[in-house]
Order: structure tokens, then C-alpha cells, then sequence
């Protein structure tokens, strides 16, 4: 009896795991929580990839090139954003000009979008809104959407003020400049038009609230609502000074934002503002990951790069770049991530890295050494006069860029042949192109 109940049991999974294997690929799947720094906030998304960083929400969709015996398809990714404040709530945010594969869309609570906006709307306890990503045609198009400044606020009538900014610029309130403290009482709905300007010489920080010790938005023009008392000041810092950003903090010098990594338990740190590594020495210590990111979402990537499929590559462009100065010396115990996009197409130019990269610039006199058991992930650039010393027992891993191979019947026939003919006729790795020494005992992968 044991044995037929057994049987029976098996033959119950196998008939699952047969139609599990049937889905098509499009196929919805359980909604994915997100979790973002915006209180009473709920996120989750069906299929594509969508990511959270603070108050910022970004998501792509792909489809499926097909091949062999599947067909191609196109994906649809819905992120739902859902009031949980138990109350009537106002949802804000902005989104950048959407990134659109070949007949794909972006539509927020069912409107198409297009180019780079505001979205508002008050929104009842429990009531979502959705933001619907369609890849394109059929096949490996990408289609893609970035959201800021995510607020949600209840309908209340508060005080907020408003301080002096720090030395290097200056900044407006619903256009009125702000010289000296000054305090406004307006209802949540109300959304200050906050325009911050630096001076020559100075870069805009970001917009800071004093009480809470934190950074609320790195754009220099906001739409700002509050639902509680805060006191708000604009802060400029010189134009060449880098900023980093770990557990929710930011920095302006990458030892104080290492110290207060270690001590917070943060496993990340990223650059968010362009700068120069002033000379000097800096460790990124075991556990911890320095990130040059290629997004918004501050994805990070180790062994494998975020994979694309286009017909060609994309153009390349720098999204973050630190700039290391000549006596700048950088030790990694941990790892270092210059962060990018490879395409993965079977057309040309397999390999390549493609659209935003993150970028080390390294001046001559500067350098970079990857410890023994420590890594270096460059999936971007690294270039310069500088140079890159891995030492044994450390490891790099870089794209293999494809240009050329000698056809499939060519490389067909050099399978078990003895002339061992590489079937690769024109290939680079360079993404490190400062110069690097390789210590016996290092990888290359």
C-alpha cells in the first residue's frame, strides 16, 4: 500500500513539474515586494526586473529572443504602488524620459508616458496605482522607466521651515529666495517648488533635514511635500568632492563613510556624486563592496554582468565617474565594482559594454592593489596613467568582447581535430585599460 501511495505521490510532482516547465515564458509569476525609505509605502512587481534605492524605484522589462524550440516573446512588468497608511494619502513622484524597446510602452495608472514628468494623486486607504512596462515587438527588446523622489503624505496641514543653505549657492521657495530662516504652515498637498543653484566652483549636495540627520533628495529642482515638521536647508559642497552613499547615509570623504560602513553592518558602498579621490591612502575592507554604479538602482553585479540582448551595441556613456589624483592609493580587501551593461546578442559585438558605465579615471601616480582574496569587477572602465596591481591569491573579472569568429561549420570541424585552431579570430579585453600587473597566483577571469 505504502509503495502505490508513493507512486501516486510521484507521479502528482512529475505531472507539476511537467507543467511548470510549459508556461510560457511571459507567464506571470507571485508579486516580488520591494522595500524602499518611503514610509506607508507598499511596492511589488509581476515579471521584468525592478529595483529600490531610498525613495527612488527603477524596472525594465526584456523579451525573449527565442530560438530552438521556443518562440519569441515580449514581457510585461507591473510595479504596484499601493497606499498603506491606513488613510488618505497623496502619491508623488518623478520619472525620467522612459527608455523604449522597438513597439514597447510605459504607462503610469494607465496613462502612456513618454518623456520625463510628475505624477500626483491622492489616493485612499489601501487604494494602488500601477506603472506597466511592455518591452517591445516580440524578441530581446528592452524597455525601461526610472522613478525619484517617491513621496506618499497624508492629507494634514503642517509647519515646515526652511533654513539658510550652506556656503557655495542658494535656493529658492515657490521662487523666494531663502537668506534666513523662515517657516511656512501648508497643507501636505501643498508642494514646494524647492530650486537650488551653487555657485562657481561649487556642486548642489543635496536638500538636507536637519532634525533627522539625512539627505531627503539629490535634485537640484524639487517638488517637495511634507506630513510632518522638518527643518529643510540646501547644501553645496566644491565641485570636484565625490560623494558616497552607505546604509542610507552619505559622505563626502570615502574613510569617514568606510568607518561608519564597518560599524553599521553595511556591505555597500556607493559613489553618487562624480569627484576626485583626493592623494592619500584608502582601504575598502573585507565584507565591504565599493560600487562605481551604471543606474540609478545602485545595482551591483559580481561575477556576472547585467546582460542585455540588442541587434549591436548600444553607444557607451559614463554614469558615474571617480577620478582618482595622482598619490591617490586604493587598497581592496573587499571588492571593487565599476559597474556596466554587457550585450549578450549572437549578432556582432557579443561582449560589449554597452549605454551607462561607471568610470575610474586614474591620473598618473595614482593606483589601484587587489589583495589576496579580495576582488576587482570591472564591468565598466578603469583608465588612465595610473595603474592596477593584483596581487596573488586576488582576482579581476572583465568582459570577453567577441568581434569576429570563423563561422559555425569552421568551428564545427575543429572539434576533436589536432590543430587546436581557437575558433575566436578577433576578440578584446580591455575594460581595464590603465596598465594592470598580474602577480603569479592572481586570475584574470
Amino acid at each position: 500500500m505504502a509503495k502505490g501511495i508513493l507512486r501516486r505521490v510521484l507521479a502528482i510532482l512529475l505531472a507539476v513539474s511537467l507543467a511548470a516547465a510549459y508556461l510560457p515564458a511571459g507567464e506571470a509569476r507571485a508579486a516580488t515586494a520591494l522595500t524602499t525609505n518611503v514610509p506607508g509605502l507598499t511596492a511589488s512587481y509581476e515579471n521584468g526586473t525592478w529595483s529600490a534605492n531610498g525613495t527612488a524605484l527603477s524596472g525594465s522589462a526584456t523579451g525573449s529572443a527565442g530560438g530552438g524550440c521556443e518562440s519569441a516573446s515580449a514581457t510585461t512588468s507591473t510595479l504596484t504602488l499601493k497606499n498603506g497608511k491606513g488613510t488618505e494619502a497623496i502619491l508623488a513622484f518623478d520619472y525620467d524620459k522612459p527608455v523604449l524597446g522597438s513597439g514597447g510602452s510605459v504607462t503610469i495608472a494607465g496613462t502612456a508616458v513618454t518623456a520625463a514628468g510628475t505624477f500626483t494623486k491622492t489616493l485612499s486607504a489601501d487604494e494602488a496605482v500601477t506603472v506597466v512596462i511592455v518591452s517591445g515587438n516580440a524578441g530581446a527588446y528592452t524597455s525601461s522607466v526610472d522613478l525619484k523622489n517617491v513621496t506618499l503624505v497624508s492629507n494634514v496641514t503642517v509647519t515646515t521651515t526652511f533654513a539658510p543653505p550652506t556656503e557655495g549657492g542658494s535656493y529658492t521657495v515657490d521662487g523666494t529666495a531663502v537668506t534666513e530662516q523662515t517657516s511656512y504652515t501648508q497643507p501636505a498637498a501643498h508642494a514646494y517648488a524647492l530650486a537650488a543653484a551653487p555657485a562657481a566652483g561649487f556642486k548642489f549636495l543635496g536638500w538636507y533635514s536637519v532634525g533627522e540627520d539625512k539627505y531627503l533628495s539629490a535634485s537640484a529642482v524639487w517638488n517637495a511635500m511634507f506630513d510632518a515638521e522638518k527643518t529643510i536647508r540646501a547644501e553645496f559642497v566644491s565641485a570636484d568632492t565625490p560623494v558616497f552613499e552607505t546604509n542610507g547615509k552619505w559622505f563626502t570623504d570615502l574613510r569617514d563613510a568606510v568607518s561608519y560602513a564597518a560599524s553599521a553592518v553595511a556591505s555597500k558602498i556607493t559613489l553618487i556624486a562624480d569627484g576626485t579621490l583626493p592623494a592619500g591612502e584608502y582601504t575598502v575592507p573585507a565584507g565591504i563592496s565599493l560600487l562605481i554604479p551604471y543606474d540609478s538602482a545602485h545595482t551591483l553585479k559580481t561575477t556576472v554582468p547585467d546582460l542585455f540582448k540588442a541587434v549591436g551595441p548600444t553607444a557607451p556613456w559614463k554614469y558615474k565617474t571617480l577620478t582618482m589624483a595622482s598619490g591617490a592609493s586604493l587598497t581592496v580587501k573587499g571588492r571593487l565594482n565599476v559597474g556596466g551593461k554587457v550585450n549578450s546578442t549572437n549578432n556582432a559585438y557579443t561582449g560589449v559594454t554597452s549605454g551607462p558605465y561607471g568610470f575610474i579615471d586614474m591620473k598618473e601616480g595614482s593606483s589601484i592593489t587587489v589583495e589576496q582574496d579580495a576582488y576587482l569587477y570591472c564591468w565598466g572602465y578603469i583608465s588612465g596613467a595610473g595603474t592596477v596591481h593584483v596581487l596573488s591569491g586576488g582576482t579581476v573579472y572583465e568582459p570577453f568582447q567577441i568581434c569576429d569568429i570563423r563561422g559555425g561549420t569552421a568551428t564545427n570541424s575543429m572539434n576533436g581535430n589536432d590543430q587546436k585552431v581557437f575558433p575566436v579570430s578577433q576578440y578584446y579585453v580591455q575594460n581595464i585599460e590603465a596598465g594592470m600587473t598580474l602577480e603569479y597566483g592572481a586570475k584574470e577571469i
